[in-house]
């Protein structure tokens, strides 16, 4: 512990010290690594292990700080906050939607959108973050998410699945390597293609599609193949580096998608004047070989309501 850290616990005790930094940590128009390298300087959640009531974006949970989704989700109003708020935005517009969360992790997305559509079914093959969902869901009472215990892909079979020891249980894959050494085999779970399994649900409408499944993208589209061409959803992807490799090509990946789609990358909390960020989610043109963050794919005829949100 250096020696501001020390000046600081010292003269303020433990509460008043995380509602300070939490204060902090939401106001978004403070740069977010600026706000993010202070709040680690204290309560880092590499190390931190601290229960705390969350409250995000309008919902309540018991968290704990070494979960590195919770920590974001106190400090800073949740994961990818600005990019939630603009799901909820394009959402809203669109009345009563049916939407997926693919890769629903402890259920941010689901949880957070479920106030903004009519169904969400969440997918989550690996059970200690799943319960963590079913929980939240539980404890906020919510109607609209049905949870999934099952992976969606391109064939069904059971996959090894592959766990980090660590806090961050968002860079659990079936892919062995994705988050590096540290991930490690827990047994394998069972993965369905996505179109025969969807086709059960009796659908009759779906929006939304979100797909977070830390460089299993690629199986994921290929399984919903038709489920795309028939309802012809919004698609938000996380775009990893082991995402990217799973592409031979930009044809490659545009050809995951039915004809007329357009990818955008989806861009929030851009610094200016050193200090200074501007929060709020804007698209920017997609390009192959920039990893990282996150892409919309949409139908090119809704482009003017995207651009709008």
């Amino acid at each position: 512990m250096n020696s501001l850290e020390q000046i600081t616990m010292k003269r303020l005790p433990t509460p008043i010290l995380l509602r300070v930094l939490k204060y902090v940590g939401h106001q978004d128009w403070l740069r977010f690594g600026l706000r993010s390298r202070l709040i680690r300087r204290f309560y880092n959640p590499d190390t931190c292990d601290l229960d705390v009531d969350i409250f995000a974006l309008n919902h309540h949970y018991r968290g704990n700080l070494k979960n590195f989704v919770d920590w974001l989700a106190y400090f800073f109003g949740a994961q990818e906050k600005q990019e939630l708020l603009y799901l909820a935005r394009l959402l809203d517009s669109r009345h009563g939607s049916v939407i997926l969360d693919v890769g629903a992790n402890s259920g941010q997305h689901a949880v957070a959108l479920s106030n903004h559509v009519k169904v969400v079914h969440a997918f989550e093959p690996y059970e200690p973050v799943r319960a963590l969902m079913e929980a939240r869901i539980q404890q906020n009472s919510i109607p609209n998410v049905t949870v999934h215990p099952i992976a969606l892909g391109d064939a069904d079979e059971d996959l090894e699945f592959y766990a980090p020891p660590a806090a961050n249980t968002g860079t659990a894959s079936f892919v062995k390597g994705h988050a590096g050494d540290a991930n490690m085999a827990v047994g394998k779970l069972r993965v369905v293609r996505g179109d025969p399994y969807i086709s059960t649900l009796g659908l009759d409408r779906l929006e939304f599609i979100k797909i977070d499944v830390e460089g299993f993208e690629r199986k994921v589209l290929a399984g919903l193949e038709q489920t795309l061409i028939r309802f012809r959803p919004l698609v938000f992807l996380e775009y990893s580096r082991e995402t990217r490799a799973s592409f031979a090509s930009l044809t490659e990946l545009t050809g995951m998608f039915p004809e007329g789609y357009e990818l955008a990358k989806v861009v929030a909390d851009r610094p200016y004047l050193i200090l200074f960020n501007k929060a709020r989610c804007v698209l920017d043109p997609f390009a192959f070989d920039q990893v990282g963050g996150n892409i919309l794919a949409y139908p090119a005829e809704y482009k003017q309501e995207i651009l709008r949100a």
